[in-house]
């Protein structure tokens, strides 16, 4: 497999992956007891940049020319190998923070109030 596609599928499996856990981490900051949030407003919430209640081609594609941009430490115009492992280990430290924010909104939620 070639570096380009190596990057691509990199790409592609963390922006998969951001997009389910942001939607994730406001389901876990919204209030007990309410109804489910609506995900298609959460979706123009991360997209929609322009906030004309809808998202074009551009604002969805943003995000991953967001992300080739931090990857591309050295700002050459190309992400090598070291970059993209780099990269990876970022996103899994993100992930991991998320995932502990998460779980402290949800112990949160668990203590009585008085």
């Amino acid at each position: 497999m070639h570096l380009s596609q190596t990057i691509e599928k990199l790409f592609m499996k963390y922006s998969l992956l951001l997009a389910v856990l942001l939607p994730m981490t406001a389901i876990a900051q919204a209030p007990a007891g309410d109804d489910m949030p609506d995900m298609g407003q959460i979706f123009l919430e991360q997209f929609d940049t322009d906030k004309d209640g809808k998202v074009t081609l551009a604002e969805f594609r943003q995000p991953r020319d967001e992300k080739f941009a931090m990857m591309d430490g050295d700002k050459d115009g190309a992400v090598s190998a070291d970059e993209a492992q780099a990269f990876s280990r970022m996103m899994m430290q993100r992930m991991q923070q998320m995932m502990q924010m998460q779980r402290k909104a949800q112990q949160m939620q668990q203590i009585p109030r008085q």
